[in-house]
């Protein structure tokens, strides 16, 4: 089914999607490191928003990751150049899948998901953070909206309470 959400996604108006999911990503790539590969693709200024989720528990990425690109034409760019891509410039046989993020598309809903999310705890370190841009330089992310709670993360099945919903803060 998610296959067919995804390619549904594709097929549905992609002349205006701007938000592309890249998957498959190497285990150890930060977000500086993706956007490099952004820039050496020739993305460079053509984004406004990558967010690359990290484990809070590992510290490594979850090898996905959320960019999203000014204009629909520099989204489809990004599935054309990246889909396949595998120079990552790190040991790793990981290849890049390129698909359309199904749940948010462009920057303001990006902003309204993440600007009150735990994420954006003034305790979370930078590189755990979602990231905006303007005309190719890093800004701000708008301020919250409310008070932010610090994340909380589950603790291993064997920790968990009857419920299966015990979770523990994250100390940074």
């Amino acid at each position: 089914a998610a296959a067919a959400s995804s390619e549904a996604m594709q097929s549905r108006e992609p002349g205006k999607c701007t938000t592309v999911m890249l998957k498959n990503l190497p285990v150890g790539l930060s977000r500086e490191m993706l956007t490099s590969v952004l820039h050496q693709a020739g993305f460079e200024g053509a984004y406004d928003f990558v967010y690359v989720p990290i484990s809070f528990r590992t510290k490594s990425s979850m090898c996905y990751a959320f960019v999203n690109m000014n204009t629909p034409s520099d989204a489809q760019g990004v599935f054309d150049v990246l889909q396949g891509f595998k120079d990552w410039g790190m040991p790793t046989d990981k290849v890049c899948e390129v698909t359309w993020s199904d749940k948010l598309q462009g920057l303001p809903q990006h902003i309204e998901r993440y600007r009150n999310s735990p994420l954006m705890h003034p305790n979370v370190p930078d590189e755990f953070k979602p990231v905006v841009y303007q005309e190719g330089l890093r800004v701000n992310f708008p301020l919250p909206t409310k008070a932010l709670h610090p994340p909380r993360i589950r603790r291993n099945s064997e920790d968990e309470d009857e419920e299966g919903e015990q979770q523990q803060q994250y100390q940074f």
